[in-house]
């Protein structure tokens, strides 16, 4: 059976290791809170895959603006349709929560994943992000 739903406490470890599976990180303590949702995908109650959400109200243009972040899927459950079912649903949850559209970054070499974003609509907007490490 086949579920997305916000991942379970208990699974936080579990997310982490396929987050550092996926994206070739060590894996770190959390001592931040959780502003967002983790939304997982769950396969026969084992988490497979998950992305986080997080929202922005945009004052100036009064709009929420949704993230989707850290999407990844475990390695062995790549390439079956688990991470457009994610997606879409992640874009369900989004849409409830009353977002006005959804930006989402992604390494270039990612391009498999690339493709299922612009199957479900995204389009390419930039190619250039800064980042400034502050600690």
């Amino acid at each position: 059976m086949i579920e997305v739903k916000e991942i379970l406490d208990s699974d936080i470890d579990i997310a982490k290791d396929i987050y550092c599976e996926s994206f070739d990180k060590e894996k770190t303590p959390t001592t931040l809170p959780l502003l967002g949702k983790v939304i997982g995908i769950y396969k026969d109650s084992e988490l497979i895959g998950f992305c986080q959400i997080d929202y922005i109200n945009d004052i100036f243009e009064n709009k929420k603006r949704a993230y989707i972040n850290s999407f990844c899927i475990k390695d062995n459950y790549r390439n079956m349709g688990y991470g457009d079912k994610l997606l879409k649903s992640s874009i369900d949850i989004i849409k409830k929560d009353n977002a006005n559209y959804i930006n989402m970054t992604s390494n270039k070499n990612r391009v498999i994943a690339h493709k299922l974003y612009k199957n479900n609509n995204f389009e390419v907007v930039d190619t250039i992000i800064f980042k400034k490490n502050l600690l």
